[in-house]
C-alpha cells in the first residue's frame, strides 16, 4: 500500500540571534515545533504591521520593502495541505468520496490562535 508511506508534517522553526562580544552575530535554531501552525498565519499579519508602522514613522518605502520582505506563509501552508491531500488521493483513488482533511483540536486548548487563525 503506497499510501501508507505518505506523511505530511507542518513544522515551525524558531530562531534567535546569538551575539557574543567581539564575535559575529549568528542565527541559531532554538526549536522545531511540530504542533503550532498558527504562527505561519500570524506572521503574515506581523510583517504587514511592521511595514505599516515603519511607513507611518517616515521610513523610505524602498528601504521598508528590502528590510521587511513579503511573507506569504498563509498561502504556502494552505497550498501544502492541499498538495498532501491531492497526493493521498492519487495514491488511494478508491476512497475518493471519503477523503477529508482534519484539524485536531485538543480539549481545553489554551492557545486559541492555533485553533481559529
Amino acid at each position: 500500500n503506497p499510501y501508507n508511506n505518505v506523511r505530511f508534517g507542518l513544522l515551525r522553526n524558531d530562531f534567535m540571534l546569538h551575539a557574543l562580544p567581539g564575535r559575529e552575530t549568528e542565527i541559531r535554531q532554538v526549536e522545531i515545533n511540530t504542533i503550532s501552525a498558527s504562527f505561519a498565519m500570524l506572521s503574515c499579519k506581523i510583517s504587514r504591521m511592521h511595514r505599516f508602522l515603519l511607513g507611518r514613522a517616515g521610513a523610505d518605502q524602498a528601504w521598508i520593502a528590502d528590510a521587511v520582505p513579503e511573507n506569504n506563509t498563509d498561502a504556502a501552508v494552505a497550498l501544502a495541505v492541499k498538495q498532501a491531500f491531492d497526493l493521498y488521493a492519487r495514491l488511494q483513488p478508491l476512497l475518493h468520496a471519503s477523503r477529508v482533511a482534519v484539524m485536531v483540536v485538543q480539549p481545553h486548548e489554551r492557545n486559541a490562535f492555533d485553533q481559529f487563525y
